[in-house]
């Protein structure tokens, strides 16, 4: 009783520490003498009992004559400033198509490729030798460590591999990646840093943020953050240039950006281009998504910024002078 329960809180998200504390409160309350001497240690030792079970089910599959092919998923992420790499299992077993959460493991090393690839290597290594000639598939998310085509984490685990190897990447970091570099090269990449020094600038006017009841949002380095900043920029535009302007006459302060024509231009030609990408990304992370739909997604998307700025195909233009011939 003591192990499941523990087992159980601690799947809920709860430390060893209060796992310990919550069931010595239990113990308690409903006078379960058996539940007592339950210490944060012992926890971690019922967790590791449990992952060790586990990974030897999951090595047993592996190792099935019935289990063919699997494929793995792979990310990298924080948690309370501690670096987890979380690593999936996908394999059908006896018919039956299963999506294992195999481990999150701390990762204390730099976030290289050659890193990662030796986590992984050692990992399957040690859940069943013979993984090269069952691997089948690599997914992982878009991140360029592990979705480079050259010699990054995917690209190297597909190498181990036998035989040859499905790999799929993740639609919604791809239009993360296009749209990240397609933003860094307009202008040559002085709208973007005005925009970011703008906002760094206007989050430190307190008269301003008192006066206009609202503060800046903060422009942080992925391009999502950009969409609230810029229809910021766009709501109060007459009140930020007439600040900037009454700032810039003002002897002994520091010097406010210079908001140039052609940057307010840019910024409302790529504010509803912004906006229209961000809708999508929203419907790219529905839980109902069938795979096949992201295609139609992306295609609505581009078609609608083509629409957005007058833009024609070549082969449209092709197919009309064939038409007039």
């Amino acid at each position: 009783m003591r192990f499941k329960l523990a087992i159980q809180h601690v799947s809920c998200g709860l430390s060893f520490r209060q796992v310990a504390t919550t069931i010595e409160q239990t113990k308690n309350t409903c006078k379960i003498a058996k539940l007592g001497g339950l210490n944060d240690t012992i926890v971690g030792q019922y967790v590791r009992i449990l992952v060790g079970h586990a990974l030897q089910v999951i090595s047993n599959i592996l190792a099935s004559d019935d289990v063919w092919a699997f494929a793995i998923s792979f990310d990298g992420s924080q948690h309370r400033d501690t670096t987890f790499f979380d690593v999936r299992i996908h394999v059908s077993v006896n018919g039956v198509l299963h999506n294992l959460h195999l481990i999150a493991m701390l990762h204390f090393d730099r976030h290289t490729a050659a890193n990662q690839e030796a986590i992984l290597v050692k990992l399957l290594g040690a859940l069943f030798v013979g993984w090269t000639r069952k691997l089948i598939g690599v997914t992982t998310d878009g991140e360029k460590t592990n979705m480079g085509h050259i010699n990054d984490v995917q690209v190297r685990m597909v190498r181990c591999a036998e035989f040859k190897v499905i790999q799929i990447w993740c639609a919604l970091h791809q239009l993360d990646l296009v749209v990240h570099v397609a933003i860094d090269e307009v202008d040559s990449g002085t709208w973007l840093k005005i925009a970011y020094t703008l906002s760094m600038y206007l989050r430190k006017q307190s008269n301003l943020i008192t006066e206009m009841g609202e503060t800046c949002p903060k422009k942080t380095n992925r391009w999502l953050a950009l969409g609230s900043v810029l229809k910021f920029y766009i709501t109060h535009a007459l009140r930020i240039v007439v600040f900037l302007d009454e700032r810039r006459e003002q002897v002994g302060n520091v010097a406010p950006p210079f908001l140039t024509s052609s940057w307010w231009l840019l910024t409302y030609a790529l504010t509803p281009v912004i906006a229209i990408i961000i809708e999508t990304v929203v419907k790219l992370q529905a839980r109902d998504l069938v795979i096949c739909q992201q295609r139609q997604l992306l295609v609505l998307l581009a078609n609608d910024i083509r629409d957005m700025f007058k833009v024609r195909h070549i082969d449209d233009d092709v197919d009309n002078a064939l038409d007039d011939l």
